[in-house]
């Protein structure tokens, strides 16, 4: 487990070697299948599974390199959004119901890897939904069932942080002998903690392109967001305190941390009054919902929510203002907002929304109630341990290197322990970045398994 050097960083420009060309992508898109719950961690599902994350790096190196973004425009010409949302509340749906029923055998088995893939699953199709809808071609063709399925999926996310997500994002202080001492059941629960906390803030910022684009899209999802989940009630709490940041200390020094870009990073005391990611999406999302016409004329403000709107009012300072120069017009909503006078509570009742499309994707998967079999079934076939599924593991774990050393040019290498800036990573496995040996062995309890299991697909 040495760390070695890496030479000068090949970080990845438009013309360099991709890892799926343009029409490979295409035929990638139009292969793309729906899975029923029955199918998680199926050979087949796997299958597309890998397919999904060959498609979800090549789209970020296209945003990334400014280069023609064909995955976006595969996953348009074909009609695949849909189905990424499908798979989205497949996902979701096993791991609310089969999950908790056989966790505890799963962290026992042999098959770690695939359970890790199960779970992974959903942040790789929430990233690549991330990277697609940025562009509102894509948000358009979605059509009105999926984006009112991702409307409600974006929004069991946003309570989620309120509710667990601070508990999943505090740091565990734990020493090297409690590190070593942790049991499989403990590993997989922290794992699932933290794809969980970074599913969410991926899903703020769809929340974010789904109000960039409210007046493009169907009357539907506007009414779903404004009236049947109230988003704005929901939003303004994360923003007065935000579970994308903590504190913790770190050999002896007191570090303020931010989730970015899908890691925790030390925030420097010189840029804490920036806008973090999580935080600008979180106010372009608020002032799309505040100050657009269609959203305003929709929204029915009473006393309670009028008083926790204007708690922003004291956070739009003019530093605030010049990183993100379109919050001005929320300060002056604000202001208009002050002086309203809010309507009688008959007459809010009066004007409620009597008629309203409810999406149907999630309520299907929900109708069986046979989960304990389900889960007992897949524990006997899909996640038996098994020298056939060892060798399937161990050749998808070689590709998998492949993708990684693909996504490590991307950008900069993070320390997978701390966040800071990486000169170093494992010189077994070649996957992992890190700034020293300490954040290393801090690791290591957690990485030697696919450590050993990268090395041994690779040879």
């Amino acid at each position: 487990m040495d760390i070695q050097d890496r030479g000068p960083a090949p970080y990845l420009r438009a013309e360099d070697g991709v890892l799926l060309t343009a029409p490979e992508a295409e035929r990638l898109v139009d292969q793309l299948q729906p899975f029923d719950v029955d199918d998680v961690g199926s050979m087949a599902w796997l299958q597309q599974h890998d397919v999904l994350e060959k498609l979800n790096i090549q789209a970020h190196h296209n945003a990334l390199a400014h280069a023609d973004e064909f995955v976006m425009a595969a996953l348009v010409s074909y009609d695949k959004l849909a189905l990424l949302v499908h798979e989205l509340l497949v996902i979701e749906v096993w791991k609310d119901q089969v999950y908790p029923l056989i966790a505890a055998e799963l962290a026992q088995g042999g098959g770690s890897i695939n359970v890790y893939l199960v779970l992974h699953h959903e942040a790789t199709l929430a990233n690549l939904l991330e990277v697609a809808l940025f562009h509102r071609e894509a948000c358009e063709a979605a059509g009105e069932d999926a984006l009112l399925e991702l409307a409600d999926f974006c929004h069991r996310k946003m309570v989620y942080l309120h509710a667990e997500g601070r508990q999943d994002a505090s740091f565990k202080e734990r020493s090297a002998a409690e590190l070593l001492a942790l049991s499989p059941a403990q590993e997989l629960q922290d794992k699932a903690a933290a794809i969980r906390f970074g599913v969410a803030l991926c899903c703020l910022t769809l929340l974010r392109y789904l109000t960039d684009y409210l007046p493009h899209l169907p009357l539907c999802v506007m009414a779903r967001l404004l009236t049947t989940h109230d988003c704005l009630m929901t939003l303004v709490p994360l923003l007065l305190s935000p579970p994308w940041q903590r504190r913790r200390v770190h050999h002896g020094s007191k570090l303020v941390e931010g989730y970015v870009d899908g890691r925790w990073q030390a925030i420097p005391p010189a840029d804490r009054a920036k806008l973090q990611q999580p935080d600008a999406q979180a106010w372009l999302a608020v002032t799309n919902l505040l100050v657009e016409p269609g959203c305003r004329a929709k929204y029915r403000f009473d006393d309670f929510r009028r008083d926790v709107v204007l708690k922003l009012k004291p956070r739009l300072t003019p530093a605030l203002h010049d990183q993100l120069p379109v919050l001005r017009d929320l300060h002056r909503v604000l202001e208009e907002l002050t002086l309203m006078q809010t309507p009688a509570t008959d007459d809010m009742r009066a004007s409620r929304l009597i008629l309203e499309q409810v999406p149907e994707m999630r309520e299907r998967l929900l109708r069986r109630t046979d989960w304990a079999i389900l889960g007992r079934a897949q524990l006997g076939t899909v996640f038996r341990d098994t020298p056939e599924t060892r060798a399937d593991t161990q050749s998808r774990m070689a590709d998998m290197l492949a993708m990684f050393e693909f996504e490590e040019m991307l950008e900069a290498p993070k320390c997978a322990s701390c966040g800071s800036d990486a000169a170093q990573r494992c010189s077994s496995c070649k996957s992992d970045w890190y700034c020293g040996r300490d954040c290393q062995l801090n690791c290591w309890p957690t990485h030697k398994e696919l450590c050993g299991v990268l090395v041994k697909g690779a040879k």
